[in-house]
């Protein structure tokens, strides 16, 4: 087909129907698998335009919102296929226990900040005064791809017969799984009795509480 007829075919459809059916039309172009194909015809035809002023019009936005479209799909696709999960805080879990026995009904507060928001859950410690909290992670294309600092700030706190104890308070400066106990699972015991104080995971890395690891 020439481009003469291209556009004589598409502009005996713009001439021939009402507004109405000419919106229907321009649907179901916008909905077609040959989209990509049609909004190169809609482009010679638009170049070669000797018709109505009108057809031109519908054609001119045809040929426009395909671009848009076919932009946006774009960047849809990819940010889905490099977007990268971020772990801001690794799977936790621990026992409670007060002087040796295990606490139950224990309310945990565990917090997480990150790029200044802050995220908040709640669980009580069951008959074996144990607690447990998924992994909490986020996708991100522009902090996955853009160097810098991560600065992620962490920290359990332990409710209990009107007190309030620090268990893990800790400062995340990457993204990876466990990396807050250099790859090991984070599996702490807290035992109320004990003091609030600062524990070394390495030599380059500690985290401040009342909680040890094993």
């Amino acid at each position: 087909m020439t481009n003469t007829s291209v556009c004589s075919f598409h502009a005996g459809i713009f001439a021939n129907t009402d507004e109405p059916e000419k919106l229907v039309f321009i649907h179901l172009m916008l909905s077609n698998r040959i989209f990509i194909s049609l909004a190169f015809q809609l482009q010679i035809c638009y170049s070669y335009c000797s018709f109505s002023e009108q057809g031109c019009y519908f054609l001119f936005m045809i040929v426009n919102w395909l671009k848009a479209l076919i932009i946006l799909l774009g960047i849809t696709y990819s940010m889905s296929t490099f977007s990268s999960t971020l772990v801001l805080f690794s799977p936790v879990s621990g026992v409670v226990e007060l002087n040796g026995e295990p606490v139950e009904g224990a309310n945990i507060v565990h917090n997480y900040k990150w790029k200044d928001e802050v995220f908040s859950e709640e669980k009580m410690t069951d008959p074996s005064g144990e607690f447990s909290f998924p992994v909490k992670t986020q996708q991100s294309f522009f902090w996955s791809m853009f160097p810098h600092n991560p600065a992620i700030g962490q920290e359990l706190t332990i409710n209990y017969q009107g007190k309030s104890y620090t268990a893990w308070r800790f400062k995340k400066g990457n993204y990876e799984l466990n990396s807050e106990n250099d790859g090991l699972p984070l599996k702490m015991r807290c035992e109320l009795s004990e003091t609030e104080k600062a524990h070394d995971i390495s030599q380059l890395s500690d985290y401040f509480g009342l909680c040890r690891l094993e």
